[in-house]
């Protein structure tokens, strides 16, 4: 058994001593030197570790900078956003008596059809006179397209246009639902809506386009309960209401009568 284990020994020092030899006379990576690998035909060769040298082409184009300048912009906005925060402008901006919407508009030709009514902006007819007896009718088709030429903050658009400023001061009539304030007995004004609301959850808001701030001449009870349909005549005017740039408000009926009033729903019944 002894012997056995001595062969046994022996077999592992010899198989050791040819490893040893084996690793001596190897590659470089065990020796310490380094292997050269032959490179392209007629190029450089590339030693094991450190990798040919890269060769940059010609004419190699500028960095780009649009991000860079996206980047500037955003942070001047930012900056102008944080001024504004801190140095709010006033509340309300009247616009009625600020500098771009008073200036004086030229006097604008009023076109007269056949008839004798009123044409605006070339496709709107409108009966009447403008007098309290005998008031223009006007619809909110009609108001609805002013949001084509004014918003009173985008460029172009700053302004109300001329085509409708004939109706100023003059007296008009509307159908559509109106809306009352909520818990007082009386009004003394009201809304005058393209669609049904009742000032919370029920029906369609107003756009600032589908609707009239109107100002009665008379009181309304309202304790017998509140009317969300009619007919109104007032004095009109178009008049933009802007908190902050941001417009609000725009057409408003002053020393306003009801001329007749009932209750329906959107569906006309």
């Amino acid at each position: 058994m002894k012997v056995f284990w001595a062969l046994m020994l022996a077999l592992v020092l010899a198989a050791g001593g040819l490893l040893l030899k084996e690793l001596g006379t190897g590659s470089g990576s065990a020796s310490g030197g380094v292997q050269e690998r032959a490179g392209p035909a007629g190029g450089p060769t590339e030693r094991d570790g450190a990798p040919l040298p890269v060769e940059e082409p010609e004419g190699v184009a500028e960095p780009i900078l649009a991000h860079a300048e996206a980047e500037a912009e955003a942070a001047a906005r930012l900056a102008a956003a944080l001024e504004f925060l801190g140095n709010p402008a006033p509340l309300v901006e009247d616009a009625a008596t600020g500098e771009e919407l008073t200036a004086v508009l030229p006097d604008v030709p009023l076109a007269i059809d056949s008839t004798g009514a009123l044409v605006l902006n070339g496709r709107y007819t409108l009966p009447g006179n403008g007098t309290a007896e005998d008031p223009y009718l006007i619809d909110f088709p009609m108001l609805i397209a002013l949001e084509e030429d004014y918003d009173g903050k985008t460029p172009g658009k700053r302004e109300v246009p001329a085509w409708i400023r004939p109706l100023d001061g003059t007296f008009v009539r509307i159908t559509g639902f109106i809306g009352f304030p909520y818990l007082s007995p009386t009004a003394e004004e009201c809304l005058v809506l393209l669609n049904q609301w009742d000032g919370c959850c029920v029906g369609t808001p107003p756009t600032l386009y589908d609707a009239i701030e109107v100002q009665l001449a008379e009181p309304v009870n309202l304790e017998n309960g509140a009317f969300n349909y009619g007919t109104l005549t007032g004095l009109f005017r178009t008049d933009p209401y802007l908190v902050n740039g941001w417009l609000i408000g725009l057409f408003v009926m002053e020393e306003a009568r009801i001329d007749h009033a009932g209750s329906r729903n959107q569906m006309g019944f």
